[in-house]
């Protein structure tokens, strides 16, 4: 299985900034910030999941304390369901998901990634179908 590592390096109220990286190919991205893994508002807690592709530019995120469907929650330790990785370029617009970007930047003057729908693809290009396992930190 493809390994991808996220290394988380800032939160903030705009959000929370990482880095993504599959191989040598590397990415910018953007989640809400840490609220106690909060459905819907929080970022996902640091651990090792699944990623998969569902769709043309969206992809699941599974395991640890996250189900693919509500449907799924069965264990105590599932407490979020729903949680993708798509496009968005600032963490308001992402519901507890990440969203990946070719850069970091600003859209006024809020934190943002840029170029999310490029970034979607040139990560389902590198994954071509497969699955991944997906590793969350945060940097030292």
């Amino acid at each position: 299985m493809i390994t991808a590592r996220l290394s988380r390096y800032e939160s903030t109220h705009h959000g929370t900034f990482g880095r993504l990286g599959i191989g040598d190919l590397r990415w910018h991205t953007v989640e809400r910030q840490w609220l106690d893994n909060a459905p819907n508002v929080s970022c996902i807690p640091c651990g090792v999941y699944v990623i998969r592709q569902l769709a043309d530019h969206y992809f699941t995120i599974i395991g640890g304390s996250v189900a693919l469907y509500r449907a799924d929650m069965v264990s105590p330790a599932v407490t979020r369901h729903g949680v993708g990785m798509h496009a968005a370029n600032l963490a308001t617009q992402v519901k507890g998901c990440i969203a990946p970007g070719v850069s970091r930047g600003a859209l006024g003057d809020v934190p943002a990634v840029i170029s999310s729908g490029q970034a979607l693809s040139e990560i389902a290009m590198t994954l071509n179908g497969e699955s991944a396992q997906l590793i969350i930190s945060w940097t030292a």
